[in-house]
């Protein structure tokens, strides 16, 4: 039992940082154009100076990549929410980082249930 209660815990944090990581996706509704920070064809940062004045930073990295294939003080569009440019995004492509949201999702409610059927089980045991 309590091998399903870590993996419901591994399980929660996977969906917790997955819907973050979507509702600012989607908040981020504004594009600005960014400077690339990082190495000589490999950019994994993006930096911007908001609205409000503060400069901001934007993990740009790409599924299955560390870095873009850019150099640095490329121009990289990255997006902020015009409401509260404290939220930014390297895209709006929010059906990506979903994906692991409900997948998690799934699975949680898959170790519910086997919890609940083993100490059913083990009721009827007794």
């Amino acid at each position: 039992m309590p091998v399903v209660l870590v993996a419901l815990l591994v399980v929660a944090a996977v969906a917790v940082v997955g819907a973050g990581r979507t509702l600012d996706r989607v908040r981020a509704d504004t594009a600005v154009q960014a400077v690339g920070q990082g190495e000589p064809g490999c950019v994994n940062a993006a930096v911007f100076t908001g609205p409000d004045g503060v400069e901001r930073s934007v993990d740009v990295t790409v599924y299955k990549a560390s870095c873009l294939d850019r150099d640095p003080g490329d121009p990289v569009t990255v997006y902020y929410d015009a409401g509260d440019p404290s939220v930014t995004a390297p895209s709006q492509a929010w059906w990506w980082t979903l994906l692991p949201t409900l997948v998690a999702l799934a699975m949680g409610a898959f170790l519910v249930r086997s919890a609940v059927r083993h100490v059913a089980g083990a009721r009827g045991h007794r």
